[in-house]
Parts: structure tokens; sequence; C-alpha cells
């Protein structure tokens, strides 16, 4: 369960762990109708799978304490991996996420990264209602371990540091350095199908909105007119 913001890599670390553990499942939110979807997503994941990468940022206590309370009964380990480093300045965090959010523009399900303004906004709401984990928070029935990651760092280390905490808690075998590069640099090629991105969809219907009101308008002239 990752702690963090936007533009943190999480989304492309689990892309590149799916990619070198084939069955490890990638539940995404971003690609989620709703939260009710990606939690029955979550569930199901792990009737097949015996590890779930639950893709969400989980930046506040409330959503932690749901994916808690989610798998209270199924006695299901968790691995919270803080993806901000507490020792780094807000505004460092920040401004790496921002950096990484315009890098990569239009290739990602909910935001685009062109639009400054949006980013900007969306950001500033993700750090002002970030709260960092406390082992507290876990009062459930699960074993909860946690994971320590610096965002700031760059995505080969942090994905290296998360492969030796997978090693030492499940003895997976870690990949070489180059083969996770790869992995990574391949992750970075894949793009977000146009039908896939939610932010598209709503400028479309928003366009669609300022079209029929400008055609209510002039109607409206016209009957006068006439």
């Amino acid at each position: 369960m990752p702690v963090s913001v936007i533009g943190c890599g999480k989304s492309s670390l689990f892309r590149a762990l799916k990619s070198l553990y084939p069955q490890f499942a990638h539940i995404e939110s971003d690609r989620s109708a709703n939260k009710r979807d990606f939690y029955k997503s979550l569930k199901d994941a792990f009737k097949d799978h015996s590890v779930v990468l639950a893709d969400r940022n989980n930046h506040m206590k409330q959503h932690r304490r749901e994916i808690f309370e989610l798998f209270e009964e199924d006695f299901v380990n968790i691995l919270v991996v803080n993806f901000v480093d507490p020792s780094v300045d807000k505004e460092t965090v920040k401004n790496t996420a921002f950096k990484r959010i315009k890098a990569r523009g239009k290739n990602h399900p909910t935001i685009d990264g062109h639009d400054t303004r949006k980013v900007k906004m969306i950001l500033g709401k993700f750090m002002k209602d970030f709260t960092p984990f406390d082992i507290d928070e876990a009062t459930t029935s699960n074993h909860v371990c946690e994971l320590d990651l610096d965002m700031t760092e760059g995505l080969l280390p942090t994905t290296m540091e998360m492969l030796s905490c997978l090693h030492e808690h499940l003895f997976l075998e870690i990949p070489d350095e180059k083969e996770v590069f790869r992995t990574l640099m391949s992750g970075m090629e894949y793009r977000v199908p146009n039908k896939e991105k939610k932010f598209l969809q709503l400028k479309g219907k928003s366009q669609d909105s300022h079209k029929n009101i400008r055609q209510g308008s002039s109607k409206r002239q016209n009957n006068r007119s006439g």
C-alpha cells in the first residue's frame, strides 16, 4: 500500500514490478470506475494472486483505514510503502512531482500534464491533505510493515530498494540492476490509450455543453428576431 502523492513514480514502479514478476496483480485506482470498484478489484485479485499491488496514493488516514478494514478478516500482510521522505522539505517534493507530471504530459488516465493550472491545483490539494503514515493506524489483525523510500532519488534506486524489501519478505530472486533499468525504460514507452484518458472524456463533455449553450442562445436570438 503506497503512501504518496501524484507524480511520485509509484505507477511506474508498480508496472516494472508487474513486468518482473508476472505472478503479481497490479490494480490501479485511476482505471477504476469508483472507489467501490477499486476495492472490489483488490479483493478479487487475491483469489488468484498472492501479491497485489494496490496502486493508489493513500495520502490521507481515511484511505489507509479503509484498506486495513477491507482486509481485516482476510489476514493479509500489508506492506506500507512510504514514497515521501519526511526529512525532505515539502517544496522539494512538490517541485519534483510537478516536473514529472509535466514531463509525462497527456500520458496518464486522469491528469493532463499540459494543463499547468490544473496540475498545480491538484498537486497543491494533495500536498495540503497529505498525512504521513503512523504505524498506530494499523489497528486491525493484519500484519503490517513499512518501507521508506525517497521519491526524489529517482526511479531506479527506489525500485532497487523495493526489490530488496520483497526479497527480504517474500524470498524473491532480485534481477540485476541492468535488467531492472531495461524494464523501467520499457515501461516509460507505455502509452495510455486515449479511450482510457478520463480528462479527455470530461473535456469532450464540457465542449458539448458549451456547444449546446451556444446553440440555445442562437435559437433564442433568432426567435426574438423573428
